[in-house]
């Protein structure tokens, strides 16, 4: 019985060559601004490839890109029937890193997560969260002593420029424990006097002194109140 080989020019065994299927998917940063999402760019995203066997292993994902977002989506090239990773490895100034996402390419390309960050149609929305900020001051005398006693109210620009109060008055006493104003913006007051509430969101706010101390004049007009900002730029 006779048997031959199939060759290629040089005398050398050809090789018949399959390539792995492939998709496109987009990905995305994103915050959620209201009930809409609005573009993040500035972070930096590296995606990985499972190649092992063991996904709490760093050493069983393969890098496959890295790149900084911008306003529109990345498209990344991915390999069907295979397991990927989406690591935000620097958040932009202000924001808080986001959770990984993992997601998976079946061999028919559809693409599946493990929460809503996978749209039907297969792209990648990684979703970051704002870092809220912090305000400090004292109440002080001609000399600069500390005073308690005095009565402050927080307020917020709305939309339209409003200004809405942030829950209710309150009074300085220092030392003052954290205490609650509205939702997360809390109010503490250390032993020397210095106020601070944190859990601000970004916007302009005003804050004002209603009521001074016993036996002191309360300012009126500006020099009652004091404005300021929250903003991405507060973080740099």
């Amino acid at each position: 019985k006779a048997t031959g080989t199939i060759g290629n020019a040089d005398g050398g065994v050809a090789a018949f060559v399959n390539t792995r299927k492939t998709k496109e998917v987009t990905i995305s940063k994103a915050e959620l601004v209201g009930t809409e999402y609005a573009p993040v760019p500035g972070a930096t995203l590296t995606l990985y490839r499972l190649t092992g066997t063991d996904e709490t292993a760093p050493e069983s994902w393969s890098e496959v890109a890295t790149w900084t977002t911008a306003t529109a989506g990345h498209e990344v090239t991915v390999l069907t029937n295979s397991r990927y990773k989406l690591v935000e490895k620097e958040a932009p100034y202000g924001y808080e890193k986001a959770a990984d996402i993992l997601f998976t390419v079946a061999a028919n390309g559809t693409v599946t997560g493990e929460n809503d960050a996978v749209t039907e149609t297969g792209a990648i929305t990684m979703v970051d969260v704002r870092k809220t900020g912090a305000v400090t001051f004292k109440k002080v005398d001609e000399t600069g002593a500390k005073l308690d006693g005095a009565t402050f109210t927080l307020s917020k620009a709305n939309e339209s420029g409003e200004l809405a109060p942030v829950g209710e008055a309150f009074v300085i006493t220092s030392p003052m424990e954290e205490t609650v104003l509205s939702g997360e913006v809390k109010l503490s007051v250390s032993a020397d006097g210095t106020a601070t509430i944190s859990g601000l969101g970004w916007g302009s706010y005003v804050l004002t002194e209603t009521a001074a101390p016993e036996n002191y004049e309360t300012p009126v007009g500006d020099a009652a109140k004091h404005p300021f900002t929250i903003s991405q730029d507060t973080f740099k």
